[in-house]
């Protein structure tokens, strides 16, 4: 039974192979013009025995492939149906992710009085620990979820 190691990166792939006979085979699967990482691993010229053993992760990829997909979708309609998320949205660096992640997360902007709850609210001003002569800032930490 040969031993099969999968290390999945946006530029680049590999795939190491420890066959029984301790031979280590390493396939590098480069991010080229084929959408689809199963072409590209067919294309790698590995093993057939290897290629059957990996078939089961190829095809859970795909289904995960199709279910981000679908909430891809979903989130375009998000911010489709909503004004403040296409507003967000219009921000250089802020995406649909991060506008509706914002969105959901103040909720009702007017319950706070301005843009210094907000960022406490979130997380983002550090604590304070201070006595009478000194001063120190802790880190930007209250329990809550970090979002983002």
């Amino acid at each position: 039974m040969d031993y099969i190691g999968i290390d999945l990166h946006k530029t680049s792939s590999q795939v190491c192979i420890l066959t029984e006979d301790g031979e280590l085979i390493e396939r590098r699967i480069k991010a080229g013009p084929s959408p689809n990482f199963a072409r590209r691993v067919e294309q790698a010229g590995l093993p057939a025995r290897t290629l059957e053993q990996i078939e089961p992760l190829l095809v859970m990829l795909q289904a995960l492939n199709e279910q981000i997909k679908t909430a891809d979708r979903r989130l375009e309609e998000i911010v489709r149906a909503d004004k403040v998320v296409q507003r967000l949205c219009s921000v250089p660096g802020v995406g649909p992710v991060v506008a509706t992640t914002f969105a959901a997360t103040l909720d009702e902007a007017s319950r706070f009085m301005g843009a210094k709850h907000v960022r406490s609210y979130l997380g983002l001003v550090p604590r304070e620990y201070s006595s009478s002569e000194r001063q120190h800032r802790g880190r930007k930490d209250d329990g809550r979820p970090k979002l983002f």
